[in-house]
C-alpha cells in the first residue's frame, strides 16, 4: 500500500505568483510537472528515485500534488506526497514535504525582493516608501493634515508639505466631507480655522452641526454666518472699509457676483455702476457714526432716483464720495443714468430683504479680537439659492483677507469645502502661493474638475495643479474618471503564466493602473474580492513625495462620539426677530371723493348760517 504524508503550508505570497514559484522549486528538485491548473490553483509531478542501500537497490516513485487558494490575500498551499512502491516510506514521504517547503520559501524570497525593487510603468506607493517620505506615524499631530488611518497607524502630510495646500474631489455622498474635512476639524483643534459649506434643501450646516460642539469644548471662539439661519452671527462687511481701495474691492465682488456669463462685455455700463457703487460706498462709510454705513441703506437711496441720490452726495461727509458722484453726473446723460441706477437696484436686490438687512446693518461679533484666541469661523450658503451669491462672496473673501493679513497668536487653517459656492476669488491662485509662506494651509473641496473650470476658467489649471496632495472619490461621470485614470498612468505588466503541461509563458503588457470602470465603481461592495467585507479603498490621492496609493477613507463612525451633538452640544445662539410678511399699505381716499365731500360739506355749513340769521329778529335799541 502506498505511503503518503500531506501537511498545510503558509505562505507570504501573492496567490497570483505562486504557480510560477512552484515550478521553479519543483525543477530545481528534480519533479517531473505533470499537470498544472492556475485557475484552480492545482499542479501535479512525480519523480523517480533509486537508492543503493547494502547492495539492493531501492526504485522509489514519489508523486507530490499541491493545492492552493487565496487566505486573505497570501497563498496557502496543502502540500500532499505519495511514494507508490513500498508502504513503510511516510518517513521518506515526509522528508520530500520538508524538502519542497524550504525550496519554495527559498524561492519566493527572490521574487519578492524583485517585486520591491523600482519598476517601469505607473504602480501604488509601497508601505517601505510611504514610511521614508515620513507619512505614517502611530499618532495624529495637529500640524498634519490626516488623510486616513485604521486607529493604530496614520497616513498624515508632514507639516512643510501640508502648507503646500491639498485638493479633494467627490460628488455629494461618496465621503469627501466625513473622510477629510470631519477628521481634521475634530483632530486639529490647537489651530484655528475658516471653514466652509454648501448646504441643501433642508438648510443644515453638517460641518457646522458636527464639529462646533467640540471645536467649542476644546476652547474655541465659534463664529457662524449662514444668509439663510436667522442664528447667524451679525456682519456688515461695510464695517472694514477704511479706504477707497477697500471699497472698490466691495464693489468689485458684488459685480462680479451678480454679472451673468451672457452678459459679460458691456464695459461701458458695468465701468459706471462701479462708479456709482463706489461713491455710495464711501458716503455711506462716512455716516457710520448714524447707523448708516450698511449696503441696506445705499439699496433704499435708490428710490428717489439718481438726481435724488444728488441732494445726499452734495454733502457727503467723505469728499471722495462727492467728487466721484459729481464725475457721474457731469459726464452722463440723465437717460444713461437711469439706466446705471437700474443696473444697480437689481444688484443689489438682495438686500431688500428682510433678513439679510437684519443680518448686516451691524457686527455683533468682534472679529479684531480673534487675532489672541483659537477661534473657527464658519460660513455657510445654500447650494439652491444662487440669489445669496453676492453676500457669501462678501463673506468669503473678508474671511481670506483677514487671516491673510493679519497676524494671529495661533496658526490657521483653511477647510473650504464646496468653496465655488461663494462665488469667484479674484487671484485666487496667487492667493494660495502668499498663503504658503505664510504657513496657511488650505484645503479646498470641489465635486470635481467641471466646478472649477466653470468659474475659474484658464485659472483653473492652475487650482489643480497648485495643491501638493490631490485626493479623489469615486467620480460619478465617465469624463471625471478618465481623467483620474490619466492622471495615474499606465502599468507595465509582466505576466508569467504557466501552460497545463508546465511551460513558462512570459507576458508584457500596458493597462490603465485604474481603468474609468474601476474608478466609477471605487468603494463598491464587490463580492469577488476579499476586501468586500473589511473595507475595499474608497479614495485614490496623489502625494507630493510617493507614487499615489489607493486606501480606504476614514468615516463618521472613527468620530461617532466626538460630533455627537448630545455629548458637545453647540454653544447656544440667539435668533434674529425679523417680519418677513408682506404688509398691505393703508388704502388712501379717492380725492375726487374728498373734494366733494368737502363742497357738500361747505355747502351745508353755509345754508345753516344764513338761516340762523334769518331767524335773528331786528333790534330797535342797536345801531349796526
Amino acid at each position: 500500500m502506498p505511503s503518503q504524508y500531506k501537511e498545510h503550508f503558509p505562505t507570504d505570497i501573492p496567490p497570483n505568483k505562486l504557480a510560477r514559484i512552484l515550478m521553479t522549486t519543483l525543477r530545481r528538485h528534480n519533479w517531473h510537472v505533470t499537470f498544472v491548473d492556475e485557475e484552480t490553483g492545482i499542479i501535479t509531478a512525480e519523480r523517480k528515485q533509486p537508492e543503493i542501500v547494502m547492495g539492493k537497490t531501492w526504485n522509489y516513485q514519489y508523486s507530490i500534488v499541491l493545492r492552493w487558494k487565496d487566505e486573505s490575500g497570501l497563498a496557502g498551499v496543502l502540500i500532499e506526497v505519495n511514494e507508490l512502491t513500498y508502504a513503510w516510506t511516510k518517513e521518506e514521504c515526509k522528508k520530500r514535504f520538508l524538502e519542497v517547503g524550504r525550496g519554495l520559501y527559498e524561492d519566493s524570497r527572490m521574487v519578492l525582493e524583485a517585486e520591491e525593487k523600482p519598476k517601469k510603468g505607473a504602480r501604488w506607493a509601497t508601505p517601505h516608501e510611504l514610511a521614508k517620505a515620513g507619512y505614517l506615524s502611530k499618532t495624529k499631530e495637529p500640524n498634519r493634515l490626516l488623510v486616513t488611518g485604521d486607529g493604530q497607524n496614520y497616513l498624515t502630510l508632514p507639516e512643510g508639505e501640508t502648507n503646500r495646500h491639498a485638493l479633494v474631489c467627490g460628488p455629494t455622498g461618496t465621503g469627501k466631507t466625513t473622510g477629510i474635512f470631519i477628521p481634521n476639524l475634530i483632530e486639529r483643534v490647537s489651530c484655528s480655522a475658516v471653514v466652509t459649506e454648501a448646504t441643501g434643501g433642508k438648510g443644515i450646516a453638517d460641518l457646522f452641526t458636527k464639529t462646533v460642539g467640540y471645536r467649542a469644548a476644546n476652547g474655541h471662539k465659534t463664529i457662524y454666518f449662514n444668509p439663510d439661519d436667522l442664528t447667524s452671527d451679525q456682519i456688515n462687511p461695510l464695517d472694514y472699509v477704511e479706504t477707497y481701495r477697500d471699497a472698490r474691492r466691495v464693489v468689485e465682488i458684488i459685480m462680479q457676483s451678480t454679472t451673468l456669463d451672457t452678459h459679460k462685455g458691456d464695459q461701458s455700463w458695468e465701468m459706471s455702476e462701479r462708479m456709482l457703487l463706489t461713491g455710495l460706498i464711501l458716503h455711506a462709510v462716512g455716516l457710520r457714526d448714524e447707523g448708516k454705513a450698511n449696503l441696506a441703506y445705499i439699496a433704499d437711496l435708490f428710490e428717489d432716483g439718481p438726481e435724488g441720490i444728488q441732494k445726499f452726495l452734495e454733502d457727503s461727509p467723505i469728499e471722495a464720495a462727492a467728487k466721484a458722484y459729481k464725475k457721474f453726473m457731469n459726464t452722463t446723460t440723465a437717460p444713461y443714468r437711469n439706466l446705471v441706477a437700474n443696473g444697480l437696484i437689481t444688484r443689489l436686490d438682495l438686500w431688500n430683504q428682510p433678513r439679510i438687512r437684519k443680518l448686516t446693518e451691524t457686527t455683533s461679533v468682534d472679529l479684531a479680537g480673534l487675532k489672541d484666541e483659537l477661534f473657527t469661523w464658519y460660513l455657510a450658503t445654500p447650494a439652491d439659492k444662487p440669489e445669496f451669491k453676492p453676500l457669501a462672496a462678501l463673506m468669503f473673501n473678508l474671511a481670506l483677507d483677514m487671516v491673510t493679513t493679519k497676524q494671529y497668536k495661533h496658526p490657521v487653517a483653511l477647510f473650504l469645502d464646496e468653496f465655488t459656492n461663494f462665488g469667484y476669488v479674484r487671484g485666487m491662485p496667487a492667493k494660495l502661493s502668499i498663503i504658503r509662506h505664510d504657513k496657511i494651509p488650505a484645503v479646498l473641496g470641489v465635486q470635481d474638475f467641471v466646478q472649477l473650470e466653470n468659474l475659474y476658467k484658464n485659472e483653473a489649471k492652475l487650482l489643480i495643479s497648485q495643491p501638493a496632495m490631490k485626493a479623489f472619490f469615486k467620480p460619478n461621470d465617465g469624463d471625471t474618471a478618465k481623467k483620474i485614470s490619466d492622471m495615474l498612468g499606465e502599468a507595465i505588466i509582466s505576466d508569467g503564466k504557466v501552460t497545463s503541461s508546465g511551460q513558462l509563458k512570459d507576458m508584457k503588457d500596458k493597462e490603465p493602473l485604474l481603468s474609468v470602470s474601476d474608478l466609477l465603481n471605487l468603494g463598491v461592495i464587490d463580492e469577488s474580492k476579499a476586501e468586500a467585507e473589511g473595507g475595499k479603498p474608497n479614495m485614490i490621492v496623489f502625494l507630493p513625495a510617493t507614487r499615489p496609493v489607493q486606501v480606504r477613507a476614514l468615516s463618521w463612525q472613527n468620530y461617532e462620539k466626538e460630533t455627537d451633538q448630545a455629548l458637545y452640544p453647540a454653544p447656544s445662539r440667539r435668533v434674529l426677530e425679523v417680519d418677513e410678511k408682506l404688509v398691505r399699505k393703508p388704502k388712501a381716499k379717492p380725492k375726487e371723493a374728498e373734494e366733494v365731500k368737502e363742497e357738500n360739506t361747505a355747502s351745508s355749513a353755509s345754508a345753516e348760517a344764513k338761516d340762523e340769521v334769518a331767524e335773528v329778529p331786528e333790534l330797535g335799541f342797536m345801531q349796526w
